[in-house]
């Protein structure tokens, strides 16, 4: 089966808010998994393979280490997801996704107050003809900030947008996946532990690194002549 397959993908978002419910016991982030149902539904009904999750929210009421303010004691980490592919181009030689965007907006709370932290995660944009970067843009990179941080009062805190880390791309799954890993202590949140050795959630993790991270690596290879996935692009100080 391929693995851009629109009906598998729609059954595992199913199928993957179904296991989080199964062993988040006390709803820790399964409450707004749910809407993957839904998402799953108009997606599968949609003419196009464009996939878009507006607000997917986790919550988290527990201190995570190296916080500042260190009072800040629970957090919003809301993820925003878009990715299109297409289809028709040879994933040997081509990158099928032609629009990506993944935001995560971490808002900690703190005496009524909320801070906000973002990270995004983005698909480079080719120059125009005769036009260059001025600074490194891997093909996919993590980077601090984002349109929501633009939006805040900054007052004496200072705010980079570099530098720009190069990361393969992330589906709804793997984004989850990865806010899980960074902000969920297994200490504290002990249903993580079971839910990852769930084959059910193997299974979806294994068809998601296949489908993101096979292609983006490849780039690494000696032999490899794909024309998007290449190490200039994916990792520009390496050449």
């Amino acid at each position: 089966m391929p693995v851009w397959n629109k009906p598998q993908y729609c059954k595992d978002l199913i199928r993957f808010a179904e296991v989080v419910a199964k062993h988040d016991d006390n709803g820790y982030i399964s409450g707004d998994i749910g809407i993957l149902h839904s998402i799953s539904s108009a997606f599968g009904y949609s003419g196009n393979d464009r996939l878009m999750i507006p607000n997917l929210t986790l919550m988290m009421h527990k201190k995570v280490a190296g916080t500042v303010p260190t009072d800040v004691s629970s957090l919003n980490i809301n993820i925003e997801y878009c990715c299109d592919i297409d289809m028709t181009l040879d994933r040997s030689k081509d990158d099928h996704i032609t629009e990506y965007s993944l935001q995560l907006v971490i808002i900690g709370y703190m005496g009524g107050k909320e801070y906000t932290n973002c990270w995004h995660l983005d698909k480079d944009e080719e120059p125009q003809p005769g036009h260059t970067h001025n600074h490194t843009h891997p093909s996919y990179h993590f980077q601090a900030g984002g349109k929501k941080m633009e939006e805040l009062n900054t007052g004496e805190v200072m705010l980079l947008g570099a530098p720009r880390l190069p990361h393969p791309p992330m589906d709804i799954f793997l984004a989850i996946h990865f806010v899980l890993n960074n902000f969920y202590s297994k200490k504290d949140f002990t249903f993580i532990d079971r839910m990852f050795n769930d084959y059910d959630y193997q299974d979806i993790m294994n068809r998601a690194r296949e489908r993101m991270f096979v292609p983006y690596f490849a780039a690494f290879s000696a032999i490899n002549t794909h024309n998007d996935f290449k190490i200039e692009k994916v990792f520009p100080l390496a050449v």
